[in-house]
């Protein structure tokens, strides 16, 4: 994970604060459409 902490040295916390959240709605959209995906 030395990627995500090299991505996030420099953001302030609000920053981090909005990353945060848009990594963690993406991972429920990819995870409650997991079949749809599967099927194309």
């Amino acid at each position: 994970m030395v990627e995500w902490k090299i991505l996030f040295e420099d953001c302030s916390g609000y920053e981090q604060n909005v990353l945060f959240e848009l990594v963690s709605s993406a991972k429920k959209i990819l995870r409650e459409n997991r079949k749809l995906l599967r099927e194309k």
